[in-house]
């Protein structure tokens, strides 16, 4: 069994949701946590609680990402507190499955400044917006070929270090606020997957650990999606 004993892992939009499961994974696996949110402090005390009753030793930030300088301003708190980040969980799962162009260059810029401060032999994970509409995926694969492209780029730049960069892009997610409420709507989306079945949010936490370990050390530049054959 991979444990993450002497790992620091920074998960950004950590409130609820994916980021808060993938969170609460990496500490159940023995990583020290930094826990990202913006807004109020009440907003992260639920995923706290629970990491810190793991056993896990836990720091938050709070930053609000949208603003000019937001993501070096995040990365300069956590280095005032930590010496290194061996993970780095880049979430946008909380978004809709379509980034606006602020939010999409928001993403672009904190995943370079992970690129310039992740650990040797350390993990980036792209946790890209959730897709759980069956309309949604006519238009958008859960990535734009522009971050695409920047994944590979700096797949090329921290390879040497023995670090890897991989998105997971979740599709048909259950219990997630954005599922499809409407029956019909959730039929086609069960319809549209692999295992005619929602994905459950415990199983996109699975592929994140194998990402954040060194089982997967040598995947990079990889873009997964759940539940789906393409």
């Amino acid at each position: 069994m991979q444990t993450l004993i002497h790992k620091t892992a920074l998960i950004t939009q950590s409130e609820k949701g994916l980021g808060k499961i993938v969170a609460e994974r990496l500490a159940a696996l023995g990583a020290t946590i930094i826990l990202h949110y913006s807004g109020e402090p009440f907003a992260i005390n639920q995923t706290l609680s629970n990491t810190e009753a793991m056993g896990a030793t836990v720091f938050t930030v709070n930053q609000d990402l949208d603003t000019a300088g937001g993501a070096e301003q995040l990365f300069q708190s956590i280095f005032s507190r930590v010496a290194r980040i061996d993970i780095i969980v880049v979430n946008a799962a909380t978004k809709s499955s379509e980034l606006s162009d602020s939010s999409e260059d928001m993403i672009r810029k904190i995943l370079v400044c992970a690129s310039d401060v992740i650990e040797e032999k350390g993990h980036i994970i792209y946790l890209a917006p959730v897709i759980n509409s069956s309309h949604s995926e006519e238009k958008h694969i859960g990535i734009s070929r522009q971050i695409a492209a920047l994944i590979k780029e700096l797949s090329l730049k921290i390879g040497p270090d023995g670090s890897t960069i991989n998105t997971i892009i979740p599709y048909a997610v259950n219990h997630i606020d954005s599922t499809a409420q409407d029956p019909g709507s959730r039929e086609e989306l069960i319809g549209n997957t692999v295992l005619k079945r929602l994905t459950e949010p415990e199983e996109v936490a699975n592929l994140a650990e194998f990402l954040a370990t060194d089982l997967s050390s040598v995947i990079t530049g990889q873009h997964f999606t759940t539940n789906r054959s393409h």
